[in-house]
């Protein structure tokens, strides 16, 4: 068996002398590249080429009259269902390899709306839709656009051998910072979508088509209980590998949704689970940019529990939930916040007396928005969200200062790999947040440089009480190592239960918080 990479391989045939035998390929895939005819005893030597299909598959050979199989793995896709470039908006795309012992190769396909090549300068290069990589085990590697010409977007697939973690920052002078993790090809998704036309607050939906024919889409605007609204129904046809992003004004033209709040739903009338999605909010200040994960709703994966590994209230600091219901029934749920030493924590929701518990009923399809108060003294901790049903969401941190970023559930894991950054004269920085999920664990962290390598004072001990948080800066979290300047990644690894953890890229100016890649460790 064959990784998704090109590789070679030898068979041995055992025959009579003067007994005469051939060998041929019955899979395109699969060349023969010597002894393809051959008398008595000898070898058959092979190639198969990269496997790009997005699926394993199996070819045969016939050598002197025998049929011998040879398999390929698949080959690793991640979908970043929106990109863009120019007009001074930048796009970072950042990966990491999660691998403790493998080296992943492979390339980094620019499309645009069409599904066609999208040529952009990368990294400071010559114009180029696709870009080869090569990111050593648990190292780093970041392609930047350099934001120049007319604005051009579509979408970004990337294929590996092996797994990888990554994630999108966009930036504007104007709009300020934002980041979302890749989209994973679905049947149907929803997202929880807010318009404040008073305000220019708006939320649209990047969508990509992810398979090699046009794929249909049948989108549906939904109230906050779930009901479509009048003139809530639209659809779309994407072109293949092709991409479109629009706001929900754009996209139902005749709703109502100047003051609107509730979800909007998209289904492929395929089977094929293909569509890859990213929601998106902006407002009309600096700031109030924000790149927010949908929710799966074909095939049902979400959990009945959340994890945030962190919330903040008070001092000017906001955190919001937007949970939605994928299922078909009511979910009940309740919101549990903790402190730093894993007890309750009472915290004060907008227009509720603080409460250790939220407990609150989402509809089907429906959603929900909830907000912490944001006067009182700072506090923080991690949430977790139980419902009695499948619940998905997203929260966002809101600054008046500094801006909004967006943040998804984070999957509880023994260990995950995240890419930090600092730049003293720059003056962001990267805040990492660690949250048990229940039980006492003893946690071990490794800094390390853009090629994996543990880098000199960059190792740390803690202990998390059960659902304990901590919540640091990467100066905070090494004083002792050279991070002025610094580009790499933080391992994470836990002992005694699980641990989920986020990780935000903070500046010190208006507009400038985005959210990192947490990537699970292999």
């Amino acid at each position: 068996s064959f990784t998704s990479a090109a590789g070679t391989g030898t068979v041995s045939v055992t025959a009579p002398p003067g007994c005469s035998w051939s060998a041929e390929s019955n899979a395109g895939w699969v060349t023969i590249t010597a002894g393809s005819n051959g008398s008595g005893s000898g070898t058959v030597q092979y190639a198969v080429s990269v496997n790009t299909a997005g699926g394993s598959r199996s070819g045969t050979l016939s050598i002197a009259g025998q049929t011998f199989t040879v398999s390929q793995e698949a080959q690793y896709l991640a979908y970043f269902a929106q990109f863009a470039n120019g007009s001074q908006l930048v796009s970072s795309i950042i990966l990491t390899n999660p691998s403790r012992t493998e080296t992943a190769t492979g390339f980094v396909q620019l499309l645009n709306d069409l599904g066609r090549p999208l040529y952009t300068s990368i990294n400071r290069q010559a114009a180029t839709d696709t870009i080869g990589f090569t990111i050593e085990p648990l190292g780093t590697a970041s392609f930047v656009t350099d934001g120049a010409g007319d604005l051009s977007a579509g979408s970004v697939r990337v294929s590996s051998n092996v797994p990888l973690g990554g994630g999108v920052r966009y930036f504007h002078p104007e709009l300020g910072v934002a980041g979302v993790g890749e989209s994973a090809p679905l049947r149907a998704l929803m997202t929880v979508v807010v318009r404040d036309g008073q305000h220019g607050l708006n939320t649209g939906i990047a969508l990509h088509n992810a398979r090699a024919s046009e794929l249909s889409l049948l989108l549906s605007l939904r109230d906050l209980q779930g009901r479509v609204v009048p003139a809530g129904s639209a659809s779309v046809t994407i072109p293949a590998g092709g991409h479109v992003a629009k706001f929900i004004d754009q996209f139902f033209p005749d709703a109502d949704t100047f003051d609107f709040q509730g979800t909007l739903a998209v289904r492929s009338s395929d089977s094929e689970a293909a569509v890859a999605a990213t929601a998106i909010q902006l407002g009309s200040s600096r700031g109030e940019f924000a790149v927010l994960p949908v929710v799966a709703v074909d095939p049902l994966a979400e959990p009945s529990e959340l994890h945030f590994a962190h919330f903040a209230d008070g001092s000017e600091l906001r955190t919001s939930m937007m949970l939605a219901n994928p299922s078909s029934s009511a979910s009940a749920c309740v919101l549990s916040f903790f402190d730093d030493d894993g007890n309750r924590l009472p915290v004060p929701l907008e227009g509720q007396a603080a409460a250790e518990g939220a407990p609150l009923t989402i509809q089907p399809q429906g959603a929900a928005l909830i907000s912490t108060g944001g006067e009182s003294s700072l506090v923080s901790g991690s949430v977790k969200v139980t419902g009695s049903g499948p619940v998905g969401g997203v929260l966002k941190f809101s600054s008046r200062s500094l801006g909004l970023v967006g943040v998804g559930s984070s999957v509880p894991t023994a260990g995950f790999i995240v890419p930090m950054t600092r730049s003293k004269s720059g003056q962001w920085s990267t805040g990492l947040a660690i949250a048990s999920t229940g039980a006492p664990v003893s946690v071990s962290l490794t800094l390390r440089n853009q090629q994996g390598k543990p880098v000199s004072e960059g190792q740390l001990e803690l202990v998390l009480r059960p659902n304990g948080h901590t919540a640091r800066f990467l100066e905070e979290l090494f004083p002792n190592a050279d991070t002025g300047e610094f580009l790499g990644t933080l391992t994470v690894t836990a002992e005694g239960g699980t641990i989920v953890g986020t990780a935000i890229r903070v500046g010190f100016e208006e507009g400038s918080l985005a959210t990192l890649p947490v990537t699970p460790l292999r």
